[in-house]
């Protein structure tokens, strides 16, 4: 992992690379809805749109780790309670176990 730590240099960088990768008439074309899920993807999705007529759209969410590595995404819990769960790490993890944490987040959100 550590070869793929500092491959961007900023936001910005990072926003320039997306946007080469990105097909820009479909996106346009077929009026792709952005979402962000940070404040940091508002302006990534921003950046993107430009001029463009798409609308940009935020989902809350909260990460959900593995359960031996606290820097390791593995799925990510919307408000809404939906789960997106990373299809390599799937196969390694139980599935009761990301259902379980992802339970565990929200209640611990709803306390505070």
């Amino acid at each position: 992992m550590q070869k793929y730590k500092n491959i961007l240099k900023n936001r910005e960088d990072a926003a320039k690379k997306l946007f080469e990768v990105i097909p820009m008439s479909r996106l346009k074309e077929e009026n792709w809805k952005l979402v962000a899920v940070s404040k940091a993807g508002l302006k990534l999705a921003a950046y993107i749109k430009g001029t463009l007529p798409n609308k940009v759209d935020f989902l809350f969410s909260e990460g959900i780790m593995a359960p031996n590595n606290d820097e390791c995404e593995v799925a990510r819990v919307a408000e809404g309670e939906e789960i997106v769960i990373h299809k390599n790490w799937s196969p390694r993890l139980r599935y009761n176990t990301i259902i379980f944490t992802a339970k565990r987040t929200e209640n611990t959100k709803r306390r505070f």
